[in-house]
């Protein structure tokens, strides 16, 4: 059916109106209403998207025909929608654009998420650097290969970080499956490591190992919070409050000398003792501690005599 007899039309891919043809000999009738709906899904099938039914068709035709509209409409819409983001995001560098289609039920939204995801995957693929990287904002990546010196800001690699040369990284660090380092590591901030952390060197202001830390070099606490020693008639430590020397000459009474953390801890920390030298090693000592300070005392110092105990200060 045709409202105030107009003739049917069909936009064509080459942009010209097509009127409404006889098939077959029938004239005017629901043949020809098929050949126009021919004419117009061959055109979406062929990628014209521009292509649109009669809008002044009425009854079951006008549905069909509305239908058709809005589902070629959508396919226009997200063709423009692509051309924009690969142009933003691929062409202009903006990294945070994402598509956006105005139908989100359904399949619609699952293409969309499909193509969402898939540009946050092509963003952090494995990043290989054969020279230095520099990066003075804040930096997020999927896996990371450095090897020649480098610097980064606020760093976050969601995958993993293999580094042979030096890498300084001069704001807080996250590293989320851990990394592995033949080089030296630096964070001037605090450094979060989820997974297994091997490397030569790490100096870091704050380090947080959730897996576990492999150091194939030297564990070296070079600064930080030093404590104070008292007790004895003389004692003095040469160290943090995480680790050290403590050095005490025994004075009476079976407390030998207390350390007193520059810093509490939040708790009561476990602390590791060992001997440094002879007289100390015959000793019957024993530790107290808070998170305030830690006291060592034995029952069988002698007054006059110098002991000495390494200390290690774990939270």
């Amino acid at each position: 059916m045709k409202k105030n007899g107009q003739a049917s039309a069909v936009v064509k891919k080459s942009g010209r109106v097509r009127p409404e043809e006889h098939a077959n000999g029938h004239a005017n009738g629901a043949s020809a209403d098929l050949r126009v709906l021919l004419y117009g899904l061959q055109a979406m099938r062929d990628g014209d998207f521009s292509v649109r039914l009669p809008g002044d068709w009425t009854g079951l035709e006008g549905k069909i025909a509305d239908t058709f509209n809005a589902i070629v409409a959508t396919n226009q819409k997200m063709a423009q929608e692509l051309q924009r983001v690969g142009q933003v995001v691929g062409k202009e560098g903006k990294t945070r654009e994402r598509t956006r289609f105005d139908q989100s039920h359904g399949a619609w939204g699952e293409m969309a998420v499909s193509v969402n995801t898939l540009i946050d995957d092509l963003l952090r693929p494995t990043t290989e650097v054969t020279g230095a990287i520099a990066a003075s904002g804040p930096t997020s990546l999927g896996d990371l290969v450095v090897d020649k010196t480098s610097t980064l800001g606020v760093t976050n690699v969601r995958g993993q970080l293999s580094v042979s040369g030096p890498l300084t990284v001069r704001s807080p660090a996250v590293f989320e499956n851990g990394g592995t380092f033949t080089g030296n590591l630096t964070v001037s901030g605090n450094g979060t490591f989820g997974g297994t952390l091997g490397a030569g060197t790490i100096n870091a202001t704050n380090l947080s190992v959730t897996g576990s830390l492999n150091v194939g070099g030297h564990v070296t606490i070079t600064s930080g919070n030093k404590p104070t020693a008292t007790g004895g008639t003389n004692a003095a430590v040469d160290g943090t409050d995480a680790a050290g020397t403590v050095t005490v000459t025994a004075g009476s009474g079976g407390s030998l000398v207390q350390i007193n953390f520059k810093t509490a801890f939040p708790k009561t920390p476990h602390v590791l003792l060992t001997p440094s030298n002879a007289a100390a090693g015959g000793l019957h000592y024993y530790v107290t501690k808070t998170g305030t300070f830690f006291l060592i005392a034995a029952d069988n110092a002698v007054a006059g005599q110098t002991y000495s105990f390494d200390y290690w200060v774990v939270d």
